[in-house]
């Protein structure tokens, strides 16, 4: 019940919202990859229910986020549209292709990605609800098993047809 009055409070929130929307922060850089276009955005914005990405099927109902979205080939121009219920806000950006050798990403990825300080913080929620408790959460890390051999077989007479 509480996320019904949840999702209708925020539905009514939306209808009262009469404001264009409009983005506080938009990045974006376009990268050909091993032929594929790749497109990096993300964005800070204002009276907005949803953004989609065009051409493409991307839409996202955050108002403050980043993505990786795929490209089809031959796109030049992409369209990111803001709307809410009531007004919508199209901006046009022309694409540049920026082209990532094999060179650029080993290097992206031995020097930036392996130095990069990355740390994992966990918060408990402070409610002021008293009859709700919260269990704490436990941190699991998912390994694959490693096989430490592998016995192949082949039959010789397989490759008596493709023998000189």
């Amino acid at each position: 019940m509480k996320p019904f009055f949840y999702r209708l409070l925020k539905w009514l929130q939306q209808l009262s919202d009469f404001h264009p929307p409009h983005f506080r922060h938009l990045d974006c850089i376009d990268l050909v990859l091993e032929n594929k276009l790749l497109l990096l955005i993300s964005w800070d914005a204002v009276h907005t229910g949803k953004i989609s990405i065009r051409p493409g099927k991307a839409v996202y109902r955050q108002s403050t986020g980043a993505a990786v979205c795929r490209l089809p080939v031959g796109t030049d121009t992409i369209d990111v549209i803001m709307s809410n219920v009531w007004r919508s806000t199209k901006i046009s950006i022309a694409l540049k292709r920026i082209a990532v050798d094999h060179q650029t990403l080993q290097y992206i990825n031995e020097h930036v990605l392996a130095q990069a300080p990355f740390a994992i913080k966990h918060l408990q929620p402070d409610f002021t609800i008293p009859h709700v408790q919260l269990k704490s959460l436990q941190p699991q890390i998912v390994s694959a098993p490693t096989i430490p051999v592998f016995n192949i077989s082949i039959n010789q007479f397989q490759f008596n047809d493709y023998a000189p």
